[in-house]
């Protein structure tokens, strides 16, 4: 079947508009399934993957909040930092704009490495036997 230009576009909405027979919908989701077998492993991955992206980017604006509120502005530490970090560190500006720091390079390489092994398994390439 030939999915190029009006007559694809057509073909292609007969089958999802249910104006072809319920058969062949299932003929070709069965289709689709049984090609996307061997790649279910990069599926699953760029899927998981996929779900960390919307985490690491809510976690973007965290060090600068931290700098700005405990730092310059002296508010306390939120109560997730000031539990993991040492009283000292809790009461000083600069370790707490350090920590800023910190947290600002471990969510840029969160979110490098997340991109990185997404383009790695984003391709498909096909087996080759030769």
């Amino acid at each position: 079947m030939d999915l190029t230009g009006v007559s694809g576009f057509l073909a292609m909405k007969r089958i999802f508009d249910g104006s072809i027979n319920s058969d062949a919908g299932h003929r070709l989701y069965a289709r689709i399934i049984r090609q996307a077998r061997p790649y279910w492993l990069h599926l699953v991955g760029l899927f998981l993957l996929s779900t960390l992206a919307s985490p690491i980017s809510l976690l973007v604006p965290l060090p600068l909040k931290i700098a700005v509120d405990s730092a310059i502005a002296n508010h306390p530490v939120p109560p997730f930092l000031a539990a993991l970090l040492p009283a000292s560190a809790v009461s000083s500006s600069t370790a707490i704009l350090l920590l800023a720091v910190a947290l600002l390079i471990v969510v840029n390489l969160l979110s490098q490495l997340q991109d990185f092994f997404t383009s790695f398994l984003g391709p498909i390439r096909e087996k080759s036997w030769s």
